[in-house]
């Protein structure tokens, strides 16, 4: 408990460190790299085994869903968030429901299923995310509050050892109902 927290201190110090003052801290952003830290851990690695070609092939997936999401957002504007925060939640408590042992049953059609499945809630945050940060002028303050929301996130992401990988989903189901709390309450 306490090596987390000297961390999440850490990585505050080395924030405002490196954003030279312009470090405001966003509770919003916190929250939603937090969220997004849990919800990647689930990643396809866990279908497709665990070597480092694919790791990267799922870094990379991620990385891309998160630009085409911008993409979107960019050509779009700003999404309405309550429906992104609607779908992000079901297609999180499916992921709790719906066990990996089923995918790998069904062979590579079942896989592949599955990872659309994973890939939801990494496509919703990210479109969340996207039509967020366009709303801002300054970028640097949501990126570096997001950045240490992303350390809170892997910090939980230590619960999969207590609740199991699975039980991820709903923890980040309550991180991101966080989320909508403190950005409807921000000023």
């Amino acid at each position: 408990m306490r090596a987390g927290v000297g961390v999440l201190l850490i990585s505050l110090l080395l924030v405002a460190l490196f954003f030279r003052g312009e470090f405001g801290f966003d509770r919003h952003f916190f929250f939603l790299g937090a969220g997004f830290l849990l919800i990647e851990t689930r990643t396809i690695a866990l279908l497709f085994g665990t070597t480092w070609r694919v790791s990267a092939i799922a870094i990379a997936a991620i990385l891309t869903v998160a630009i085409v999401a911008n993409l979107i957002i960019e050509r779009l504007g700003p999404l309405p968030r309550l429906p992104l925060y609607g779908i992000l939640a079901a297609a999180l408590v499916v992921n709790f429901i719906v066990p990996l042992s089923v995918a790998v049953g069904a062979g590579t059609a079942g896989r592949v299923g599955m990872t659309v499945l994973q890939a939801l809630p990494v496509a919703f945050s990210s479109l969340i995310f996207a039509s967020s940060a366009s709303e801002h002028r300054e970028l640097a303050p949501v990126l570096a509050s997001n950045l240490v929301g992303a350390v809170l996130g892997g910090l939980l992401e230590n619960l999969s050892l207590v609740l199991g990988i699975p039980a991820l989903s709903l923890v980040a189901v309550v991180i991101y109902l966080i989320s909508i709390r403190v950005r409807s309450t921000s000023p």
